[in-house]
């Protein structure tokens, strides 16, 4: 008789006890509106609950086909006193960028100042 079979344990994979702490990750996809943005970083209003209001590091794409930009966030604002209200404003910097992602952002940048002063 194998020893499983003998402590009861129906597993059917092996399981192991850890201790520390481990890295994930969370594949979530979300649209924000874009409040502000410059080729160093934007500010974002989202939607966030509570568990996501601890994020460090994360990507977003500014077209639909665009390339991802890797982002730290630099702060989060509530937008009201209200603490069952769940939108932030957000931080982000870009980093990491690559000169395809670069030359987008600028790009981008070009046309939202042309944008904003019409």
């Amino acid at each position: 008789m194998a020893p499983r079979s003998q402590l009861g344990d129906r597993r059917e994979h092996v399981r192991f006890d850890i201790t520390g702490q481990l890295w994930a990750a969370l594949d979530l996809s979300a649209r924000v509106v874009v409040r502000n943005i410059g080729t160093g970083g934007a500010l974002v209003e989202a939607t966030l609950t509570p568990g996501l209001r601890s994020i460090r590091v994360a990507q977003m794409s500014i077209r639909e086909q665009g390339p991802h930009l890797n982002v730290v966030v630099r702060h989060m604002t509530p937008l009201s006193d209200n603490s069952g209200e769940d939108r932030y404003l957000v931080g982000l910097e870009f980093i990491h960028l690559s000169e395809t992602a670069q030359s987008e952002v600028e790009q981008l940048v070009r046309e939202w100042n042309g944008q904003v002063e019409s």
